[in-house]
């Protein structure tokens, strides 16, 4: 069996054929039988080629599909990924936005924050100013100058040239505003450290909002590197 079985020598099965002899009606239908099996066997060594092609042929879109499928699922993770993304950047436009609102709401509110560097100069320009005076609720250099015209007191003193009454008004004219600064100098000093203690405040706020802003800004820019990515 071995020797038969080696390259280049006759294989068993044609052995076996040499040794059928014969003419029988037996033998004609073996033999018939035999081409018979042979066909079927042809067949069967045929569609087994076939099939296994039709395997391969299977296994290469199975491949194929498996890669498609692959390919979708990281295109649909990518889509999630880049409407996740949109979402950030929108929220941090809104935040961004809102923190812009609230940054003109307090300015527009009050132009004393514009005025908030000038303060320390106008602090230092009324230190310099004499604020003496009378500040009498009402009454002006206008008032006066009128009370001179007419020559006479509010009181109905007249007002004669050197009298103790003239020279009483001409004294006072001088302490009173715009001649004298008196206590109006002294109203708008308090009005500006009032104003310096509001602005503070006011900065405190609109710093804090623009602090908000740029954190905002920088996630969008973020954000947007990511996307382009």
């Amino acid at each position: 069996m071995m020797n038969h079985l080696k390259d280049n020598l006759v294989n068993v099965i044609g052995k076996f054929r040499e040794k059928l002899k014969g003419t029988s009606g037996e033998y004609e239908r073996l033999q018939r039988e035999i081409q018979k099996l042979d066909g079927k066997i042809a067949e069967y060594v045929e569609k087994i080629a076939e099939t296994q092609t039709a395997i391969e042929t299977t296994e290469r879109t199975v491949e194929s599909t498996q890669k498609t499928l692959n390919d979708n699922r990281k295109v649909e993770e990518d889509q999630k990924e880049l409407e996740k993304l949109e979402s950030d950047i929108k929220r941090n436009e809104k935040f961004k936005a809102d923190y812009y609102s609230d940054i003109v709401k307090e300015l527009s509110r009050s132009a004393k924050f514009f005025a908030a560097s000038f303060l320390p100069e106008f602090e230092a320009l009324l230190e310099r100013v004499d604020l003496e005076g009378k500040d009498i609720p009402g009454v002006t250099v206008d008032t006066l100058e009128y009370l001179l015209d007419i020559g006479e007191c509010i009181c109905g003193t007249k007002l004669t040239e050197h009298s103790e009454a003239y020279e009483a008004i001409m004294k006072l004219k001088k302490q009173v505003p715009p001649e004298m600064l008196g206590g109006a100098a002294g109203k708008l000093k308090a009005t500006l450290e009032a104003w310096q203690s509001e602005t503070n405040e006011l900065r405190k706020v609109v710093l804090e909002k623009a602090e908000g802003f740029d954190v905002a800004q920088g996630n969008i820019d973020d954000l947007q590197e990511i996307k382009k990515d």
